[in-house]
């Protein structure tokens, strides 16, 4: 009788499982067709779309692999010299790092270098968003939620921090560097020419280097040049920088932590593949391409710098000007053709004043793709632009910034000389 009633038991057991399993492949199968992704089925669907080829026994990954061993050799012999130095050894971090433990994944965070997509990735990695927010992928993730909201499932370290240090010399760490001249050309476009810190940077650049700033110029702090930009930083850089142009080896010196990668923003797509593969985490891998990422880019920056009416003196908030103010941004940041005048006219004609966002990211969407259908080629317009800013700055001051970031060219193995004449 107690065998009997065992072996109905097990029964009963066995068919409650059999049960669940059903209901399991069930919903999942409701869930793909409501069109709701759980993280896990994203990933299924990126494993089976994804058209990267890179995997650990590739010949493409060994490649990536060995220069990127070249790229930390260089990088430990140069800080086993600096490392004699009073400055390196009293070195104080101000850097952040981002943790997810149950991956051993370590972020440390640079601004104007990748920050962004970076963070996006981890976020979703980590499922680090509440459920009602509907993320099908990390491009779904607005940015102001990366930046500003809480974090549920990470951490944020301090790269001063003792216990982070010890806590990252058992996981992946990595980083993302990126040429000091484009990296403080991007911050000066993002920071200063749009409207993000006019309310506290540009504002304390005015007062200090404008004795007899006007009343206005004080209160929307909204016209500062990258000449104006970079006098601030040669005139304050002893007293520390606001970490979007602070130097990248006070952020996160590889002299003091030992990076497992430190991806470029110059080989950013290659770099993500490999660091990707690197850390098992091919199933992320979407078929990203340069302008999947430009789109994203605009429609972000587009919402975001709108978004920031609130923040903005109500009288220096203008749309049309931020519109036009983003224009020339895309330009300057090679997305759209700099022969294209801006099109406050079409602007006008909509309701653009109502739905400034979806408009303006209309147009210019719109104008990226008969720029591609009309085989407009802009490839070195990016470059070109910045070049011809850097160009009309005094050679004295752009020597002083080549000297303010003078470990950062030599340490990540960037030319400090811009132009051949």
């Amino acid at each position: 009788m107690f065998y009997r009633g065992k072996t109905h038991s097990c029964f009963i057991v066995q068919l409650f499982i059999t049960i669940c399993l059903l209901y399991k492949i069930l919903n999942y199968d409701y869930v793909l067709h409501q069109g709701h992704l759980s993280q896990k089925s994203y990933n299924m669907i990126c494993l089976k779309n994804s058209t990267h080829q890179l995997n650990k026994t590739s010949l493409e990954f060994q490649k990536q692999n060995e220069r990127m061993e070249q790229r930390l050799k260089l990088i430990r012999q140069k800080c086993q010299h600096y490392m004699q130095d009073n400055y390196w050894q009293n070195l104080r971090l101000s850097g952040h790092v981002l943790s997810y433990e149950k991956e051993q994944i370590h972020f440390c965070l640079v601004p104007k270098a990748g920050n962004t997509f970076w963070k996006r990735i981890i976020r979703f990695l980590a499922n680090d968003f509440p459920e009602n927010l509907n993320i099908k992928r990390p491009t779904d993730i607005d940015r102001h939620y990366i930046h500003e909201s809480p974090l549920i499932n990470i951490q944020r370290w301090s790269m001063q921090n003792p216990i982070s240090r010890m806590l990252m010399t058992n996981g992946k760490l990595f980083m993302i560097a990126r040429d000091p001249f484009s990296r403080l050309w991007s911050a000066y476009i993002d920071k200063f020419l749009l409207p993000d810190f006019w309310h506290k940077d540009a504002l304390d650049c005015v007062k200090k280097l404008r004795p007899n700033a006007t009343y206005n110029e004080i209160k929307c702090a909204n016209d500062v040049s990258f000449e104006d930009f970079l006098k601030f930083i040669c005139e304050t850089f002893t007293k520390g920088l606001n970490n979007h142009w602070e130097r990248l080896h006070r952020i996160c010196s590889p002299c003091h932590v030992q990076f497992d990668v430190i991806g470029t923003i110059e080989t950013f797509l290659s770099d993500y593949d490999y660091i990707l593969t690197k850390f098992n985490l091919d199933f992320l891998k979407e078929n990203t391409t340069k302008l999947d990422i430009v789109q994203v880019e605009i429609a972000t920056l587009t919402k975001y710098n709108f978004d920031l009416e609130r923040a903005v003196v109500q009288t220096c908030f203008d749309k049309t000007d931020v519109a036009k103010r983003l224009w020339l941004a895309f330009q300057y940041n090679g997305y759209i053709d700099r022969h294209m005048h801006f099109p406050k006219n079409d602007l006008l004609k909509t309701k653009f004043v109502e739905y400034p966002i979806q408009i303006f990211t209309d147009i210019v969407l719109r104008t990226i793709k008969n720029q591609t259908k009309y085989g407009i080629d802009i490839t070195r317009q990016k470059r070109t632009m910045m070049l011809e800013a850097y160009r009309k700055i005094p050679k004295d001051l752009l020597k002083n910034i080549i000297s303010v970031y003078k470990y950062d060219f030599e340490l990540f193995g960037y030319k400090s000389k811009l132009f051949d004449d």
